[in-house]
C-alpha cells in the first residue's frame, strides 16, 4: 500500500478528529499520525550516537546508561500533556513488582 492510500483511508475514516493546515497546499493531520509522530520522536530519543544522546548516554568507565532526567519528563509530557513535572526513579524490576504504587 502506498503512503497516498494509507493517508487516503485514514482521511476517509477519520474526518472529525483531523487537523488542516493551509500553506499554499492544503495538509491534513489525522490524530492516529500525530500518535505515530510521537512515536518516531521518542524513538529518536533513545537513538545513541554523537548527534543523539538526548536522552541517554553511556558512561564507558562505569558500564551505565545515564538517564536525562528532564529529557525523560518532557517525553512523559508529550504523551500526556497534563502531567505536572515531577521527580523520576528508576528502579528494578523486583522493586517495580513489590510497589504498592
Amino acid at each position: 500500500m502506498t503512503m497516498n492510500k494509507f493517508l487516503g483511508k485514514l482521511k476517509a475514516k477519520d474526518k472529525k478528529n483531523s487537523i488542516t493546515v493551509n500553506i499554499g497546499a492544503n495538509i491534513t493531520i489525522c490524530k492516529e499520525c500525530e500518535k505515530l509522530n510521537k512515536g518516531v520522536e521518542i524513538y529518536n530519543m533513545f537513538m545513541q550516537g554523537p548527534y543523539h544522546n538526548i536522552l541517554l548516554k553511556y558512561d564507558k568507565e562505569n558500564h551505565v546508561f545515564l538517564v536525562n532526567e528532564n529529557a525523560l519528563m518532557g517525553i512523559i509530557q508529550s504523551v500526556n500533556p497534563l502531567q505536572e513535572p515531577r521527580k523520576i526513579q528508576i528502579v528494578s524490576q523486583k522493586e517495580w513488582m513489590n510497589s504498592g504504587a
